[in-house]
């Protein structure tokens, strides 16, 4: 991919930053403003656009074909999101209308519609979820971009507007915010969810890759948030996700508390956060190697399961 000339800070608009992360092929800085970590240097938006039409799935999933994705919707089903529709829980009013910005294969947009009945919509740049999320889920959803989608249907407005692992993938995350704004109702909610890159769920060369732009803290979240007149009623922070639920500035809902997330997501406690992850998968990889050069393969296997379970149970891995 070519680079994009302009990486100043899609928050602060500074210039000035320092390295965070770099690996496989990637690199990542920190604004040392804001502490906003993306992507240095950017593809452009064109670049990244055809991307996700045309390659993001076999790049990612390596699934190629629409029968390979059915099989696999059919083998998963839908409860991979149902802790979203516990987290909206107060927001869900009877007869409610949604939009899902990405909405992927549509999963979300399925259980929504089934279980509680509500109008849904969606739009996927990707060819291959968009035709799932169409034929196989019955939805209405578009093969298009956010900003086509606006144009096309300026008067269109939701209860609740939705980007699952979405916004952390645009070049201009603020533009998309300003385009969901359009079509969010005066009242309604914005339900955002992102990497939770102060808790990585995963070792850093398989967390930090070049299909995200940016990466978010609670912080930096709020801050781009806040800058595009929005405002956030609902913030949970899991081992893998942030999650936040956010309305207009001038709604009556009332604000979290955010006067500490400077402190508790400052520079230093952020690298700390990820330097703690590296020497964590250092330690269980150096682990690893050892017990495979003494135990048998079959008793390799064996303990390495029962250690992962016990592991994942003390949260000390969350993979």
């Amino acid at each position: 991919m070519k680079k994009s000339s302009s990486n100043t800070c899609t928050i602060c608009s500074s210039y000035k930053n320092s390295p965070l992360y770099s690996g496989e092929g990637v690199e990542f800085v920190m604004c040392d403003n804001c502490t906003l970590i993306s992507l240095y240097p950017r593809p452009t938006e064109e670049e990244y656009e055809k991307f996700y039409k045309d390659e993001y799935q076999k790049h990612r999933h390596d699934i190629n074909t629409y029968e390979q994705a059915v099989r696999i919707r059919e083998q998963k089903g839908l409860k991979g999101k149902k802790s979203y529709i516990e987290e909206l829980g107060e927001f869900l009013r009877e007869g409610i209308s949604v939009f899902d910005i990405g909405c992927g294969w549509g999963t979300f947009l399925k259980l929504l519609k089934d279980s509680k009945g509500f109008n849904v919509e969606g739009i996927e740049p990707g060819a291959m979820q968009a035709r799932v999320a169409r034929d196989y889920y019955g939805l209405k959803v578009a093969r298009e971009t956010l900003s086509d989608y606006v144009e096309r249907n300026s008067g269109n407005r939701f209860d609740l507007v939705s980007m699952i692992h979405v916004l952390e993938h645009f070049v201009d995350p603020g533009k998309v915010l300003d385009d969901a704004k359009s079509i969010l109702k005066s009242d309604g909610v914005l339900f955002v969810a992102v990497p939770n890159t102060p808790r990585p769920n995963e070792p850093l060369d398989r967390f930090f890759h070049f299909e995200h732009c940016y990466y978010f803290t609670p912080l930096t979240l709020n801050k781009l948030l806040k800058k595009h007149g929005l405002k956030i009623i609902s913030l949970t922070s899991t081992k893998d996700e942030l999650r936040v639920s956010a309305v207009f500035k001038e709604d009556s809902r009332r604000e979290i508390d955010t006067s500490n997330l400077s402190k508790l997501y400052s520079e230093r406690e952020v690298r700390s956060s990820l330097n703690k992850q590296v020497r964590k998968y250092r330690i269980l990889r150096f682990l690893k190697s050892v017990a495979r050069t003494i135990l048998p393969w079959r008793l390799f296997q064996v303990l390495r399961g029962w250690i992962i379970s016990i592991l994942k149970r003390l949260s000390v891995i969350d993979i």
